[in-house]
């Protein structure tokens, strides 16, 4: 059982970060690293689909993507300990990384600049993310973690549209 996990990381443009994970007591399950077994792998609850696509679109429409941006951090912050809450954060993470990501290159195809990467969206920053709760959530796997989104962040996009 886990019971303590912390973590520093700095990002690219030098800003240091500071992750303390302690539990309740309550028992985490924790995939071995190396296991292909993933609670329904690909399956979403689409309750967790639908309220992570509408916090999406809330920031998108209130802040734009700095904003997205933001929201992600507060939703890891208030996850602290709460694996279907990380795990929401997570999908959200991702969705909204490759959201950033397919409006730059469309910009770019434009001819037009896109302007700067937020820190908090930029591969490194996420990179570092993804290890630290994919550790938490997943046993430390990466593949298993992308695994068990499967398409999740497609979904919340296709839900951005509507």
């Amino acid at each position: 059982m886990w019971s303590q996990i912390e973590c520093n990381a700095t990002d690219e443009n030098s800003a240091s970060y500071d992750l303390l994970f302690v539990s309740d007591g309550t028992p985490i399950h924790v995939e071995h690293p190396g296991s292909k077994s993933v609670a329904n792998p690909g399956h979403i609850d689409p309750r967790v689909i639908a309220s992570v696509t509408t916090r999406f679109k809330d920031a998108l429409q209130k802040s734009g993507i700095h904003g997205v941006a933001r929201d992600v951090g507060g939703c890891f912050d208030r996850a602290v300990g709460n694996i279907p809450e990380i795990r929401a954060c997570m999908l959200y993470d991702i969705a909204a990384v490759n959201f950033d990501k397919g409006m730059r290159k469309m910009f770019e195809s434009r001819g037009v600049d896109p302007g700067a990467v937020d820190p908090f969206l930029a591969d490194r920053a996420f990179n570092t993310r993804m290890e630290i709760y994919s550790a938490m959530a997943f046993g430390g796997s990466q593949t298993t973690a992308f695994a068990y989104f499967g398409n999740g962040p497609n979904q919340v996009m296709n839900g951005l549209a509507k």
